[in-house]
């Protein structure tokens, strides 16, 4: 056989390789670690401290709750647990809702429920992409009783 009669001019072997590669630069960017900043907007004389949580100089406590209230609490129960850490006063707390960012994706619902939602090319892949698509995407969710489940020890920590 000639090699004007191979087609392309690419062997069998170089395909092989050149797939390979690709396949594992796939890989590898899909499981490198990504870190999301908050994009959070400070008012005059407050200081953001980390996604849920900005403090103004006169000591007034903004909370950022990234699950909607739909009447189960969930604006007084995930502030009250950031400013039980903090030892703020309950009455210097106000709420605000969080703006589309990777950092307030509701991960243990797609974890728990994502396999009637997500693509059907991650069904079956587990927890941790199911995981990886919520927080990539920024699945922003208020379902499945996860409010308090999922974000409870985040507003801990942040306090």
């Amino acid at each position: 056989m000639t090699s004007s009669s191979r087609g392309f001019g690419i062997s069998r072997r170089g395909f092989l390789i050149g797939g390979g590669v690709g396949v594992g630069l796939l890989v590898a960017w899909a499981a490198w670690p990504r870190s999301y900043s908050p994009n959070l907007v400070a008012s005059e004389g407050e200081e953001i401290f980390n996604a849920f949580l900005k403090i103004g100089e006169d000591g007034h406590v903004t909370v950022v709750v990234p699950q909607a209230e739909m009447g189960q609490g969930v604006w007084t129960s995930l502030p009250q647990a950031l400013a039980d850490e903090l030892g703020a006063d309950w009455r210097t707390v106000g709420v605000e809702p969080a703006p589309l960012n990777p950092l307030y994706a509701n991960d243990l619902w797609v974890a728990e429920n994502g396999a009637a939602v997500l693509p059907e090319a991650l069904s079956g892949a587990g927890d941790w992409a199911a995981r990886e698509f919520a927080i990539r995407n920024a699945v922003m969710i208020t379902a499945g009783s996860t409010s308090i489940r999922g974000f409870e020890t985040r507003f801990r920590e942040a306090g």
